[in-house]
């Protein structure tokens, strides 16, 4: 299996990452809250300090944070992804990001020879903790073909939709259309 850092351990996170775990990955994680690591860390998984020592010698990268400011300081930031990862790593962000920060972060990522999809999930805890979460992806296709195993430990329907910003595009549309019923 792979070895995946995993940035983001809150309601949907923890979940997530725990279904890569329960699938055989080596998970390296960070979140800013450490008491939100214990779990991992009592079950002899790895936790890092920041999302740059979390990524290293990572294959790929997860991360679910809350909004466009904290994506923007795990990716880009001093110590953040970005900065941090090897070329060839593929980055699946499933935070809930305007499409406009998706491209960015795939823009900044692109330059370094990182692949950055953006992976917006569709479901509660129930279907995070059952891996039964709808995942829609934006990005680059063989990145998205590479990345299959990780996502589908995470999720039951995973499905590429276009390039960088399509999956945020189509996660907001989603969430404005949920709104109004």
């Amino acid at each position: 299996m792979s070895t995946v850092a995993f940035i983001g351990l809150g309601a949907m996170g923890s979940r997530m990452a725990m279904n890569l775990h329960a699938a055989g990955h080596k998970l390296r994680v960070y979140n800013r809250d450490k008491a939100k690591a214990k779990p991992f860390a009592d079950k002899g998984i790895e936790v890092c300090d920041s999302p740059a020592a979390a990524v290293k010698g990572a294959e790929f990268v997860c991360s679910i944070v809350s909004d466009d400011v904290a994506t923007r300081q795990v990716m880009l930031g001093e110590k953040g992804v970005v900065g941090a990862a090897a070329a060839g790593t593929i980055v699946m962000d499933s935070s809930t990001n305007t499409p406009a920060m998706s491209r960015e972060v795939a823009f900044a990522a692109r330059a370094r020879g990182i692949f950055y999809l953006d992976t917006p999930v569709s479901g509660s805890l129930v279907q995070a903790q059952g891996k039964e979460l709808v995942i829609l992806v934006g990005g680059d296709r063989a990145a998205f073909d590479k990345a299959q195993p990780v996502l589908s430990a995470m999720g039951r329907m995973v499905r590429r939709i276009g390039d960088s910003g399509a999956g945020a595009t189509l996660k907001l549309i989603n969430n404005m259309l949920s709104a109004t019923l």
